[in-house]
């Protein structure tokens, strides 16, 4: 992997802050801008959500005050990301266009007042944002201290259940199936009698309106359906803006927490990727888990961390208090770029005055004095740019282990949760967590990614896998690699429906072994491993047979399945796969694991990042310590710095 030329391009290390001009008188600016550069910053994100001010009427665009704040900000050197603001729409547009408006599945129209309230398939939404987004590319491309665009804001696919929707949804299906002949046999809509005669008959899953609930199929293609509409909505935007500037650009998607897109779709069509995090301090390892997505995502392009707290967090109420731990925030700023982050934007510059987020933490209270977060931004700042140079050289080395992580999986386990309780998001947390506990670091891979250059590949709750992909990977495998698949992976077909003839689909076949078992577990069923150590089985169990070379991992020794065989590595090719029939215990995982990559210096607490060159030489090693905050670096001749107490080098 060679250092990031795009990130070197774009002059990192970016420090920031959201600020809204908009909501300060306009000659309280230059006071703001003198704070600016107090705290360390050198970037602001402005514009996302000032839509009403761009456009006061219908038509009338007035973006004189908005070329007056970049205009100035160019002159002090401080760098711009500039937000389309169609996540905020003007009060105009949804009184005059109800339409527009997301319909809820109770029935109602969503009204105006706050977020995410415009129908994403919505033509008449589409014409005014994608209006206003291609103005602001025509008014303020050309700047020079312009050094990304934003595309809306924290995407979420809310459902809508419109005539626009319902009208696209039936075009979606038909465009994927081609025919209903084709829909029906393959959704078995033979059951329950719910074959239908025509793509207009098939209904929208709405919850409020059928009982017990629809059919799995169908909720899981709504959810495609509404994440395709989202992606399609910011490719638009992002064609309109590249047309009139050269800047790079982004989103800044939602935590995994709270997203329910496909973020691999979604920025296919952009430049690089962002990610909005808040956790309070003692989910340090989160971020982790965020930034080990984006990195093998982004591959040379750098990744963003577009929205943090910079103090508490919080919209309604105060959250997560991260200046209550010393050295906490200072930490978190160097965790990102320590793992391949090259910009970090808090949230926001100066306390709300007014409106839903006034008691959201910021660099500076709302009367301009500092908040208790402004001492460790401007030490970390100072230190973080001070070390550019070999930041902007290396990049994080790629640990030996990929973990698939396929945003599709949510949207099935919450079509069809096959176990009650089972939260997909959590489990997904909870694998990564796992493997940090026992030293083990992982990129998080979206299966539709390359993993040649990654020594083993786990695939965990990943019931419906890219068919296609199925065969690159067991090329991989005869190639030399190691897959390690299950518990409940490649359990589902593409719609959603189980396989008719045997368990695990086409992996069967061509991974030469049979599913003999497949049932849910409970408190009596444990596997016991080759070499005596025990372990729990949760949520599903299966059991296998093998004809061809391989070796028993773990047997199940009591329960229904006592005797057979609970975990296995067959041989093929120069390669291993590896079927893990159950979710064990951590440090059962552990075990299995370490088997087939090497384990390092980390954990839930600590992590230890190694920054090489485009040579693969070792350059740096940060040390996080994620309990008691402290951050040591290496670099060279190894030469300590523990929280910036001593010089650097």
């Amino acid at each position: 992997m060679i250092p990031n030329k795009t990130a070197q391009s774009m002059g990192p290390p970016w420090i920031g802050a959201a600020y809204y001009p908009e909501l300060w008188p306009e000659d309280a600016f230059e006071a703001d801008l003198q704070r600016i550069k107090a705290a360390g910053l050198n970037a602001v994100r402005i514009a996302e959500f000032a839509w009403g001010l761009m456009e006061p009427k219908e038509g009338c665009f007035d973006f004189k005050w908005l070329h007056r704040v970049i205009r100035r900000l160019e002159e002090a050197g401080i760098a711009v990301v500039l937000g389309t603001p169609s996540a905020a729409p003007p009060a105009w547009l949804n009184v005059d266009h109800p339409e527009v408006m997301t319909l809820t599945d109770d029935g109602q129209r969503i009204t105006h007042g706050g977020r995410y309230h415009l129908c994403k398939s919505s033509p008449k939404a589409r014409f005014h944002i994608n209006r206003i987004a291609e103005k602001m590319a025509q008014e303020f491309g050309a700047y020079s201290n312009l050094v990304a665009w934003q595309v809306d804001n924290e995407l979420e696919p809310f459902p809508c259940y419109c005539d626009s929707c319902r009208k696209e949804f039936h075009g979606f299906l038909e465009q994927k199936y081609g025919s209903l002949e084709v829909l029906n046999r393959r959704w078995n809509t033979n059951f329950w009698s719910q074959k239908y005669r025509s793509f207009s008959d098939i209904p929208l899953p709405n919850p409020q309106r059928v009982r017990p609930r629809h059919h799995p199929s169908l909720i899981y293609n709504y959810k495609l359906f509404q994440s395709a509409m989202h992606c399609e909505f910011a490719h638009e935007q992002t064609a309109l803006i590249k047309q009139h500037s050269s800047a790079p650009v982004t989103h800044n998607a939602l935590f995994r927490e709270l997203s329910r897109m496909d973020n691999h779709e979604l920025f296919s069509e952009m430049d690089f990727h962002s990610v909005d995090i808040y956790f309070d301090a003692d989910h340090c390892w989160q971020y982790a888990y965020e930034y080990d997505w984006m990195r093998p995502a982004s591959g040379e392009l750098p990744f963003w961390l577009m929205e943090t707290a910079s103090s508490w967090n919080g919209g309604v109420f105060a959250l997560n208090p991260w200046i209550h731990r010393e050295n906490a925030l200072y930490t978190k700023m160097w965790m990102n770029f320590a793992m391949g982050g090259n910009g970090l934007f808090f949230w926001p510059l100066r306390m709300q005055w007014a409106g839903q987020e006034t008691c959201h933490g910021a660099l500076f209270y709302q009367n301009g004095t500092a908040t208790p977060a402004l001492t460790e931004i401007q030490r970390a700042s100072a230190e973080i740019k001070q070390h550019a140079g070999w930041l902007n050289e290396t990049v994080t080395e790629t640990p030996e282990l990929a973990v698939h992580l396929y945003d599709h999986s949510r949207m099935v386990f919450e079509a069809e949760p096959q176990k009650q309780g089972f939260d997909a998001i959590e489990q997904q947390y909870e694998v990564y967590r796992r493997l940090m506990c026992q030293g083990i670091r992982c990129d998080l891979v979206d299966p539709r990614n390359d993993i040649a250059s990654y020594k083993a590949v786990f695939t965990p709750f990943c019931p419906i896998f890219p068919d296609h992909r199925i065969d690159e990977m067991l090329q991989y495998v005869r190639q030399g690699g190691t897959w390690v698949v299950g518990p409940l992976s490649m359990t589902r077909t593409e719609d959603l429906t189980v396989f008719r003839d045997r368990f695990f689909g086409r992996l069967e076949d061509l991974g030469g072994f049979r599913v003999i078992h497949h049932v849910p577990s409970d408190d009596t069923v444990r596997m016991e491993l080759a070499g005596g150590e025990s372990s729990a089985c949760n949520l599903f169990c299966d059991s296998f047979e093998v004809d061809s070379p391989h070796e028993v991992i773990a047997q199940y020794v009591s329960g229904a399945l006592a005797g057979q065989v609970a975990s296995v590595e067959i041989e093929l090719g120069l390669g291993r796969l590896v079927l893990l029939g159950t979710w064990p215990d951590e440090a059962t995982l552990g075990t299995i694991m370490k088997k087939y990559v090497n384990h390092g210096d980390c954990g839930r607490d600590f992590i230890r990042i190694r920054r090489v060159d485009c040579d693969g030489n070792l350059r740096a090693v940060i040390k996080l310590d994620l309990e008691t905050y402290d951050v040591a670096i290496e670099i060279g001749d190894p030469v300590e710095v523990q929280n910036s107490k001593e010089e650097l080098v």
